[in-house]
């Protein structure tokens, strides 16, 4: 539980060096703070967001405490419950996924130990058109609080990419928010994740708790494939990669924030003028390591009929469904015209080896 992890180290280094932002500044359209947002979002794409400030990110705290304990409960389930919902059995990117699976994205090609319970926004709101899934008891149970965390993260979401599209993409923030509907099908979810402590690690220098760290990887390097993700974790763990040194920088969790970051497919509608950071997820650094490892995050997506096109002021795009898009996102190559939301994400997805078997169509 996060109210009895050992303290993150002092003075580990190197160390992101993410900004604050309020939540209440960002809702009442402060011009300062906007501007702060637009500047991280061109530069590594990542921020601490305050959620204290406002009651809807009191709200939204709140409901991501309480879901810890599903998370909690969910991972203890027995095994062959958890294997009966991996995501070739659910032929999506829904349910469970086990650890060991290895990353195209990672140039030591090692088994990561993370395990994830994927929960479709769409499943959770009931929303037309959705195949649900059959999560356990357990996870069906807890489906109000799960509602109210994603319309909070969705909500969030929403005012990030309306600030994006007025100031960076120069268009009205209908044209994003039009594109990341909560009511449509898309891929956004709800992703609780684990990870194994380690027994017998204790604290050590930093370099060598860095170097440490680096062999248990919980999560591969790589980019997110959406618009807004919004993380929220009380262990340490995840890093990003500096956008000049290009070394590997500690992102300290902050309580009662969560911390942001922008994703490829806002990379795309921006046509490059913003920056989707890469980071990955080791284990904890110092006496933290000993503890297993939970995070709860939310992944804004955009609907799945939504072309990833440069949606900026003037742009032209090219449409053409049968010869895809030209766009080299590690290993992603394809021909002139543009990506389906819904097969970017697939394909993204299986470059992280979360292959997905389709269902034999009756």
């Amino acid at each position: 539980m996060p109210s009895i992890l050992p303290p993150y180290p002092e003075h580990l280094s190197p160390e992101a060096p993410l900004s604050r932002i309020s939540l209440s500044s960002l809702l009442a359209h402060d011009p300062s703070t906007e501007a702060t947002l637009v500047s991280i979002c061109q530069s590594h794409g990542f921020f601490y967001l305050d959620l204290t400030t406002h009651p809807a990110g009191q709200h939204l705290l709140t409901t991501a405490t309480s879901l810890l304990t599903l998370a909690e409960t969910a991972f203890r389930l027995p095994q062959p419950t958890k294997d009966a919902l991996t995501f070739d059995r659910t032929h999506s990117l829904f349910g469970y996924k086990p650890g060991g699976k290895i990353s195209a994205t990672d140039p030591h090609r090692r088994r990561d130990c993370g395990e994830f319970w994927n929960v479709s926004k769409d499943d959770v709101l009931a929303n037309a058109g959705c195949r649900g899934i059959a999560y356990p008891a357990a996870i069906q149970a807890r489906k109000p609080e799960l509602r109210a965390f994603v319309e909070g993260a969705h909500a969030v979401g929403m005012r990030v990419l309306e600030v994006l599209a007025r100031r960076v993409l120069g268009v009205e923030a209908e044209v994003l928010r039009g594109r990341h509907r909560i009511g449509e099908l898309s891929g956004d979810h709800v992703r609780m994740t684990w990870a194994p402590g380690e027994e017998g690690v204790g604290a050590a220098a930093p370099e060598e708790g860095r170097e440490e760290a680096e062999l248990r990887l919980t999560t591969a390097p790589h980019t997110d494939f959406g618009s807004v993700t919004l993380l929220f974790n009380w262990a340490g763990g995840l890093q990003i990669e500096s956008q000049t040194s290009k070394e590997w920088e500690w992102v300290r969790p902050l309580p009662e924030h969560a911390i942001c970051n922008l994703g490829d497919a806002m990379v795309e509608f921006s046509g490059g003028r913003v920056k989707s950071g890469k980071h990955r997820v080791v284990a904890a650094p110092g006496e933290q390591a000993k503890s297993e490892r939970y995070s709860l995050v939310y992944f804004v997506r955009p609907e799945d009929e939504v072309y990833l096109e440069d949606l900026t002021q003037g742009a032209v795009n090219i449409r053409n469904e049968s010869d895809l898009k030209d766009v080299k996102v590690q290993g992603m190559e394809k021909g002139n015209g543009l990506w389906k939301a819904k097969d970017w994400i697939v394909k993204r997805a299986e470059l992280l080896g979360n292959t997905i078997d389709k269902p034999v169509e009756k």
